[in-house]
């Protein structure tokens, strides 16, 4: 049987993700927990334009919407970030557009970070686990200055923070269940 070798840092990463930063029911506790999360993800923060391909044939017959935005409106916000260029009927990836374009999810960009623990229910048995739930605020780090303008805002509904928003927030609220084990509090979703 083959052995595999566990680097320090991946042994870092899951203690980590683990929440082995200690056991108390505090905020710096679940901050550390919930970024810990964040960080174990590989997806970025945020991705826009995911049904667009580059580079893309104007048609006669655009006017249709795509999420209750035309096509032409993304385009336009599209270009007036500097995401791409319009050369004839076609639209093409702009240098900056190469750099942040991922052919199946668009434009993609920033790492979530947790900004803040806002609150938390006193830990509780549940089903029996204990458990609190956490409220957090999140922002987007490393976040390209393309994302902060004003049509790209607009159009694809970002938060300030970077975020998608969703259903008329300006600032979506997050909130997350966190878990105690013997090894420390981990999130709902590593359980």
């Amino acid at each position: 049987m083959k052995m595999k070798k566990i680097t320090l840092s991946s042994l870092f990463i899951a203690m980590a993700v683990t929440g082995c930063s200690g056991d108390a029911a505090n905020e710096a506790n679940f901050k550390e927990v919930l970024q810990a999360y964040y960080d174990s993800q590989v997806e970025p923060a945020t991705c826009i334009a995911g049904g667009l391909k580059f580079p893309y044939e104007e048609k006669k017959t655009m006017g249709w919407n795509i999420g209750g935005t035309s096509i032409e409106d993304k385009l336009a916000a599209l270009a007036d970030a500097g995401l791409i260029e319009k050369v004839g009927n076609n639209y093409n990836l702009s240098k900056t557009g190469e750099e942040y374009h991922n052919d199946s999810k668009g434009f993609c960009y920033g790492r979530i970070q947790v900004t803040q623990v806002t609150n938390f229910t006193e830990p509780n048995t549940m089903q029996g686990y204990t458990v609190s739930r956490v409220n957090y605020d999140l922002s987007v780090s490393d976040r390209p200055e393309w994302s902060e303008n004003g049509k790209i805002t607009e159009t694809y509904n970002l938060t300030k923070a970077g975020l998608k928003g969703g259903y008329g927030n300006t600032e979506p609220k997050h909130a997350m269940m966190l878990i105690k084990t013997n090894k420390g509090w981990i999130t709902e979703k590593e359980m």
